[in-house]
């Protein structure tokens, strides 16, 4: 198509007042922007016919309104002029009768013709001059409403003349392309921004065909011809060619129909959005350049840490069989070395793959029946005697008015406090930590509780920048070369985005030098009931003097014995509880029990007996110790202690000393067996299995067949999933040997876990057979990976590296031998 750079002249505009004011009124850009215009012409009318128009519209409109005027002005004063001559003329007729009748009657008439020629000459003369002055009256006030017509359309045209000028200009000005076509894309007026890119098609010299123009997009498909019954706008983005090179626009096209001929025509307004689809475009590459970068990142941490946690199990798993030799104290030494450098390790592993699913967004929350009390007291207890070999307390309380279950993802919580106790343990050298919970208050639905868990320690504090920048990842306050603690510093990082997903954010106050207090608060759905019951109607101890040293764990004792309703009363020292008996005997408040910390520097037994001598009111003596001396308990019992209680002390423990049940001594010494590891009924169970076990990696394979021949099973130990497909198959044929347990890894050469297990499951369904168990075994910990397992019919997931009771919990509950209390590895992926 050839384009014309001719102006437009005034013949050739085609600006509908109307229709434009119609199609910028409708046109919406994607920035808002609207530009309203008024005003009426004909479709094929210029300004100029336009304005032409108007006036002899104008000009008819006053000239009937004048003729009408003045028709009714001229017929009052015809019939005012017709009175005064039938006036005069009977004037002038009595004269005359009267002169016919002087000359009748005899009279002389010499002065009758006179008068009446006078008077018939004054009548007419008056007559005549009423009449030109009555028309000049006429005249004058035609002309007066000739002008002041004149003068209103003069105003008329000139405010047109203006309305029309600035809406060329704001078409013009606003910079977006108008352009006003008929039916048959006959351009009819465009304004400077469409000749600038399509060139001028108004040009009468042209042909039809060069004033022609139709929508051909380079991308994309044209809507087709626009529908006039629908008024709605059509509005699209589209990809055109123009006299600078292809170019976006937003375009509009909007249907008018002319009010006086009738004729169906386009309004079609256009804004250039190519920079916005450029940008789109660059954004839109860039999101799937992120999302490959984050496909390959979560790809090479699974492979990564799946290929960190095949030799960790390996090293941990072998360190543990290797303490089951006859090792010398070196050697022992050594071994426990392994394992802590593979822990550590372990620990590393796990923190780097929850920051990646943080940062992919994949981490999910799995709610679950928790009970509060276990989750803290058991991340106490563990903790206890790194904490006790550094001489600090660790202790927990949890209110009483804290719900005894709630629906909490208890893996994500326990991870958690345990990574913010176990700092609070690394950088505290002195005093203790506490763990404390309480129910903040109801919220507003009967089935959720609002919970503040604060962790306190009495360490070294932080300084005010070390506050700000500890939440962030890789962020450590210890960084010198010769720093005291290890760490990657990702403990805290990974802490806040899970409380975050919770619904809540942890907070910490710290002082440097004057410990720390990381406390956060959770709104949780209650699952059991609401609170704890209270014991007091059951107490048999009720006046309890507690012997201990100041700190966490004589405030969280005291506070237990509260909760039960018992009365309390405090002592640091030897001298303060001599003094409260005292004070007992006098007021006659007799003391039901003495509870008496072993760290205090006194004989404890002797010193019990001394405050026996005291009273003669017999009080029930209570110790609290150590795990690690737990064996002194027995020669304690003999000398007149009555129980005991173990660091860190569980609420449970205090409640059962003030009803009066108290373990037994050969409790004591069931739990001080329990203490010592069991090497060999990890995997135990009531009847010995035949168990296949599929593993590529050979040093895997000797753990856990070792594992399995110390616990009575046997085994058939394959490489690939094909060959354990083979296996299995083998073991049907035979009848006697089929496999009671099938424990699968995933990632093997040939056939891989996932489509052995689908094969063995196909086998199965075919020949109408029961399932058997399978266990996947492997150290990919992606959740895609147990969702893949799952679906093709695993029973569970055990992760490595392989803890040896968490594997016999699997293989008992796959065999039936145990109750799931919590949904299997495999459903949480779900």
């Amino acid at each position: 198509m050839q384009y014309s750079s001719k102006t437009v002249g005034p013949e050739q505009d085609v600006i509908a007042n109307k229709h434009l004011a119609k199609a910028l009124e409708a046109a919406e850009f994607p920035n808002g922007s609207t530009a309203p215009i008024a005003g009426k012409a004909s479709l094929t009318d210029g300004p100029s016919a336009g304005l032409e128009k108007l006036r002899r519209k104008k000009r008819d409109e006053a000239s009937v309104e004048f003729i009408g005027g003045f028709a009714k002005r001229q017929s009052f004063e015809g019939q005012y002029h017709l009175f005064e001559i039938a006036v005069f003329g009977a004037v002038f007729a009595t004269i005359i009768y009267l002169q016919l009748l002087a000359i009748l009657s005899g009279f002389s008439s010499a002065w009758v013709m006179p008068v009446t020629v006078v008077a018939m000459v004054s009548s007419l003369s008056f007559a005549a001059f009423r009449l030109i002055r009555v028309q000049n009256q006429a005249l004058k006030e035609k002309t007066e409403i000739l002008a002041n017509r004149l003068e209103s359309i003069e105003d008329q045209s000139w405010e047109i003349r203006e309305s029309e000028e600035r809406y060329r200009s704001l078409a013009e000005a606003f910079g977006d392309l108008v352009v006003h076509r008929d039916l048959q894309g006959n351009v009819l007026f465009a304004n400077e921004a469409f000749r600038r890119n399509f060139g001028d098609m108004t040009d009468q010299s042209l042909s039809l065909e060069a004033r022609r123009f139709q929508l051909d997009p380079l991308s994309g498909s044209d809507p087709g011809p626009m529908e006039f019954e629908k008024s709605e706008p059509q509005a699209r983005d589209i990809h055109l060619g123009t006299l600078q090179g292809p170019r976006w626009f937003s375009w509009l096209d909007i249907a008018i129909r002319d009010e006086v001929t009738g004729m169906s025509a386009i309004v079609s307004v256009a804004r250039e959005i190519t920079d916005r689809k450029e940008t789109e475009a660059i954004l839109l590459d860039a999101k799937k350049r992120a999302e490959s970068a984050s496909r390959a990142k979560s790809r090479f941490l699974a492979t990564v840490s799946h290929e960190i946690r095949t030799p960790l199990n390996g090293i941990l798993g072998m360190a543990n069989l290797l303490t089951d030799t006859r090792l010398s104290p070196t050697q022992n030494a050594y071994v426990e070395a392994v394992k802590t450098s593979g822990k550590s390790l372990f620990s590393l592993v796990e923190d780097i793959l929850d920051i990646a699913k943080i940062e992919a967004e994949k981490l999910v929350l799995r709610p679950e029946k928790t009970s509060i009390h276990s989750l803290v007291e058991d991340v106490v207890e563990l903790l206890a005697n790194a904490s006790h070999s550094k001489g600090l307390e660790i202790v927990s309380y949890v209110a009483a008015d804290v719900p005894d279950t709630v629906l909490v993802d208890r893996n994500r919580l326990r991870q958690v406090i345990l990574n913010i106790v176990n700092n609070a343990v690394k950088f505290t050298t002195e005093g203790g930590v506490l763990v404390e919970v309480t129910n903040v208050q109801a919220c507003s639905s009967e089935n959720t509780v609002r919970l503040k868990f604060l962790i306190q320690d009495t360490g070294q504090g932080l300084a005010e920048e070390d506050r700000k920048k500890i939440f962030g990842e890789f962020e450590q306050v210890d960084t010198a070369r010769n720093r005291h603690h290890n760490g990657a510093g990702l403990g805290l990082a990974i802490s806040q985005r899970i409380i975050g997903k919770m619904g809540g954010k942890i907070h910490v106050e710290s002082e440097l030098g004057e410990g720390s207090q990381f406390s956060f608060e959770l709104e949780i759905p209650i699952a059991g009931a609401v609170t704890k019951t209270q014991k007091a109607a059951k107490l048999k101890f009720e006046s309890i003097l507690l012997i201990a040293p100041d700190g966490f764990e004589r405030k969280v004792s005291a506070n237990h014995i509260r909760d039960n309703g018992g009365k309390v009363v405090l002592c640091a020292s030897e001298k303060e509880a001599v003094a409260a008996i005292s004070k007992s005997v006098k007021d006659v408040r007799p003391v039901d029990m003495v509870i008496a910390d072993c760290r205090l520097p006194l004989d404890v037994p002797a010193f019990i007996e001394q405050l026996r001598g005291l009273t003669k009111h017999p009080f029930k003596a209570v110790v609290t110790i150590d795990p690690v001396n737990r064996s002194s308990v027995e020669e304690m019992l003999e000398h007149g202690i009555d129980g005991w209680l173990i660091r860190p002390i569980r609420a449970r423990s205090i409640e059962e000393s003030l009803v009066g049940r108290e373990p037994s001594l050969k409790t004591l010494q069931k739990s001080i067996e329990d203490e010592k590891p069991s090497k060999t009924s990890a995997l135990s169970t009531d009847t010995a299995l035949n168990i296949l076990l599929a593993d590529d990696n050979k040093i895997n394979q000797l753990l856990a067949n070792a594992l399995l021949e110390r616990s009575g099973h046997s085994s058939t130990v394959v490489d690939d999933g094909r060959s354990a497909v083979d296996a299995f198959e083998q073991s049907l044929s035979a009848n006697s040997n089929s496999f009671d347990l099938i424990l699968m890894d995933l990632h093997m050469p040939d056939m891989d876990g996932i489509e052995a297990i689908g094969k063995i499951r196909a086998i199965e369904a075919s020949k109408g057979l029961l399932e058997t168990p399978i266990l996947v075994l492997s150290a990919d910990e992606q959740d895609e990976v147990r969702i893949a397992a799952k679906e093709v019919g695993a029973n569970g997931f055990v992760s490595k590296p392989i803890d040896a009771e968490q594997l016999g919990n699997a293989v008992r509950l796959a065999i039936g031998e145990n109750e799931p209390d919590e949904p299997s590895i495999c459903d949480k992926a779900s």
